[in-house]
């Protein structure tokens, strides 16, 4: 999360294609690939409150397709 890219900016590309599209990374191999992935999805959690509804919805829809 560079300080050099401004939040309004950004927010306009994190879109329910972007946040499905991330989600569907966290099928890799690699633990330190899902860690980083883990820690990328925290922080925009944590800065764009906006886009809490949309990441919760992706990740139950993600929960509902495996099971």
């Amino acid at each position: 999360m560079s300080s050099a890219i401004k939040a309004d900016v950004f927010v306009k590309f994190l879109n329910k294609s972007f946040i499905k599209n991330y989600l569907e990374l966290f099928d890799s191999e690699d633990p330190r690939e899902r860690d980083y992935l883990k820690t990328i999805l925290h922080r925009i959690y944590g800065k764009f409150m906006v886009l809490r509804p949309n990441i919760k919805e992706q990740i139950m829809n993600l929960f509902i397709r495996i099971t």
